[in-house]
């Protein structure tokens, strides 16, 4: 007899959030989407009622209330993460929250010290290692097809212009693409190579948006525990060259991997 599914409510019933409606059909589904929070009413009742979903609210605080919700995930805003994050941790949840945990070391320290008094389990979630692709590259690897890793670098370039006037508290806030984009790629090459010795990193700013106050176009470098080496570019203030908008290559003694995850094209 299967287990009951699990009752979830997601904070942030943007685009994001808006993904868990495509898993609704799965077979054996082991949640129920019961409860969705977001601030415009009307968008929000609209996008309920095409999933489904039998309560909405614009107040987090009242879907964390829900005795049916056994599950939150949070897609908020990057700032927002934490404080909803701990509000479903001491209302007892447990907690899916899209990366960042938190914006600040802070706020980090402070979600694992709740959820580890409160006995919740808590999941900062990062997707694109899941993505075919990836799985794919990480299967030659564990297999043995690629040798040992010598080194790896990846990049997500992306012209964030369109991207600040469909989602402008990223300007308002402002979101750290640091946080908003350079996570995925090293996510992804730590999936891989595994825990890093250090890190070196630089930063400028682009310009082209002349709102956004802080640096987007990062150069980080990579030493690696076993040795091998690495670098991801984060560039989000330029003008988007004719390559993938996310990319990763690995570099083994038997075999190397080119991998576009944008066009779902990989090359060994």
């Amino acid at each position: 007899m299967s287990p009951s599914p699990l009752g979830l409510g997601v904070i942030g019933f943007g685009s994001m959030g808006q993904t868990l409606r495509v898993l609704k059909d799965v077979p054996d589904l082991r949640f129920d989407l019961r409860a969705v929070c977001s601030l415009d009413p009307e968008k929000l009742r609209q996008r309920a009622e095409q999933a489904g979903v039998p309560y909405w609210t614009t107040d987090y605080r009242e879907l964390l209330a829900r005795s049916d919700v056994d599950v939150v995930a949070v897609f908020s805003p990057d700032h927002l993460h934490a404080e909803h994050s701990l509000a479903a941790v001491a209302a007892g949840k447990h907690v899916v929250c899209g990366k960042p945990a938190g914006v600040t070391l802070d706020e980090v320290h402070e979600i694992v010290k709740q959820v580890r008094q409160k006995g919740v389990k808590f999941l900062a979630a990062y997707t694109m290692r899941h993505d075919q692709l990836v799985s794919a590259a990480k299967k030659l690897l564990d297999d043995g097809d690629l040798g040992q890793l010598i080194a790896l670098e990846g990049h997500y370039i992306h012209d964030m212009r369109d991207t600040y006037d469909n989602t402008p508290w990223r300007l308002q806030v402002p979101q750290d693409m640091m946080f908003g984009g350079c996570m995925h790629i090293l996510d992804i090459l730590r999936f891989f190579g595994g825990d890093v010795d250090w890190v070196q990193a630089i930063a400028n700013q682009g310009h082209m948006t002349p709102t956004y106050p802080i640096a987007d176009n990062f150069y980080i470098n990579l030493k690696f525990q076993s040795g091998a080496i690495g670098r991801v570019s984060g560039l989000y203030g330029i003008v988007h060259p004719p390559v993938s908008m996310h990319e990763f290559h690995l570099y083994g003694t038997k075999a190397s991997v080119v991998s576009e995850l944008g066009n779902m094209q990989m090359r060994v």
